[in-house]
């Protein structure tokens, strides 16, 4: 079984779905992270310039802060640990040639579309693939999570308190009226 990870707090929810998983199946548990090492340039100048031992130990680091806890909790399960210099879909594609399952995770995109990197993972992989929706949210967003209208849907307009806007001809409600 192999499990793609990204570095986000919302990976929790994910490690802990591949060990369960690999609990279930009996077997080991590849743990995939991409190392990556900033140049200057048009994307680097916003982030800081680290070498490639510095971008590769921060990786194995954050790898082994997101398997720690659920390891404890899933002892029977092996962990292998791969951290690559590529892009995020590479080493789960070649890892997922030899694997039971894949597990990826979904954050939330606007208009509910899958990430590349889920994209990717889905039509090359050569096995099965787990999609796990994730919410990498955090803070009051978080809270109101299954309140909240996607980005640029505004919610319907009210008449009077408690009362919902008549609905449009041709149009549908795609969120529930606010409180």
């Amino acid at each position: 079984m192999v499990v793609g990870l990204k570095g986000s707090a919302a990976d929790e929810e994910l490690v802990e779905f591949a060990f369960t998983a690999a609990t279930d199946r009996e077997c080991d548990l590849i743990a995939v992270r991409v190392a990556r090492h900033t140049v200057p340039g048009a994307t680097g100048l916003l982030s800081p310039v680290v070498d490639e031992a510095t971008a590769q130990r921060r990786a194995e680091e954050l790898l082994d802060d997101a398997l720690t806890a659920p390891g404890s909790r899933h002892p029977g399960v092996h962990v292998r640990r791969l951290v690559e210099r590529s892009t995020a879909a590479r080493p789960l594609v070649s890892a997922s040639l030899t694997a039971e399952l894949v597990v990826v995770g979904r954050r939330h995109h606007p208009f509910h579309r899958l990430g590349p990197v889920t994209q990717a993972v889905l039509h090359r992989a050569g096995c099965s693939v787990a999609v796990v929706p994730l919410d990498d949210r955090t803070g009051p967003d978080r809270a109101r999570a299954g309140a909240r209208c996607r980005p640029g849907v505004r919610r319907p307009s009210t008449i009077s308190a408690g009362s919902p806007a008549p609905p449009v001809p041709g149009r549908r409600r795609r969120c529930p009226p606010s409180p």
